[in-house]
Parts: structure tokens; sequence; C-alpha cells
């Protein structure tokens, strides 16, 4: 089974994409900051990683950064920058982010972007 990492500091947001991702049967490890998120990066390995672009001790760009950095996570997790926001196209490259996603989704078509980073880790 996939295991994704949710993190961000909104929790409505949050609560709304774990309970998606956990309907459809994958396991989910939360955080709140960025900090956290790393923490959890590398003690959990998940498949996929979702960051909210503002949270608080490292914003998701500094927390993609982080991780990308890490020979345990590397480039081979894709992660995925969760935003309303317009965002640098060059920010997104320099910290290899995977894809940015908006905030406010349907669930469709947010199932539609994991099930498509995991891969052959769907399960589908």
């Amino acid at each position: 089974m996939a295991k994704i990492l949710v993190a961000g500091e909104d929790m409505r947001v949050q609560d709304q994409m774990v309970a998606t991702i956990e309907a459809e049967g994958y396991a989910t490890v939360t955080a709140n900051d960025g900090f956290e998120a790393q923490e959890s990066a590398l003690r959990e390995r998940p498949d996929l990683i979702l960051l909210e672009a503002k949270m608080a001790v490292f914003n998701g760009f500094e927390t993609a950064a982080a991780l990308r950095e890490d020979p345990d996570i590397g480039a081979e997790i894709p992660i995925v920058l969760i935003t309303d926001e317009d965002v640098d196209p060059h920010k997104i490259e320099r910290c290899q982010i995977t894809e940015v996603f908006p905030k406010t989704h349907g669930s469709i078509q947010f199932l539609d972007m994991v099930i498509r980073l995991l891969g052959n880790k769907a399960g589908r």
C-alpha cells in the first residue's frame, strides 16, 4: 500500500486531502510544519509528499529543497506543492518540485494527480 505524507498548517485542507486519500485505501502521515515534514519524510519514507506552500518553521519550498538534498529522498519521491498563489517557475525548478497543485481543488482532480504520481505504487 502506498504511503503519502500530507504537510501543511491549514487543517481544513489537510483533513480534506487525508480523507480523500484514505478513502482510496492509501496510508497517510501528517505534519503541521516544514520541520515535522522533513522528519516524517525521513522516518516514514513516503511514496508521495504533499507540501502546503505556506508553513511554519520551513515553508514548502524550503522543505522540498532540503528533502531533495537528502540522499534518502533525492529525486525519487514526487513532491507536490499545494498553493493557490502564483509561483515563480524558476523557484519550482530550483527546489525540484514535481508539480504544483491548487489548494482549492476537486477531489476527482486531486485523486487523478495522486494516482498519476504514484505510478506503479498506486495499486490500480
